[in-house]
């Protein structure tokens, strides 16, 4: 499957979801990332709109193994929209959370 990120497409706005479009076989679709994600990624660098474009253009091969494998277990989403979320990008070995991250929950206690 050939995917092709539209460079000018990336929108990020700290504490939104991140959204991109892409293009796989030719076929638009609108891949959105939950904050939730980014923050555990990026830790307090998710703060920055401009590192949040670098973190994912120095990582868009393994972002790009996670759709293909997405699509390739459930086809092109209906509506041409992917969402993921943390639970679907660490999967990708090279996605792991940030020293420094926010925790998706509290530690009980």
């Amino acid at each position: 499957m050939q995917l092709s990120l539209v460079e000018t497409s990336i929108y990020v706005q700290p504490h939104s979801p991140v959204e991109f479009a892409i293009s796989a076989d030719a076929t638009p679709i609108r891949v959105t990332i939950e904050w939730d994600a980014i923050q555990r990624m990026m830790g307090p660098a998710s703060e920055d709109a401009g590192q949040v474009r670098e973190f994912l253009q120095r990582h868009r091969t393994e972002i790009g193994n996670v759709i293909r494998a997405r699509i390739a277990a459930h086809g092109v989403p209906i509506t041409h929209q992917l969402t993921m979320s943390w639970d679907d990008l660490r999967l990708a070995g090279n996605l792991q959370p940030a020293p420094d991250a926010v925790p998706a929950s509290p530690p009980a206690g």
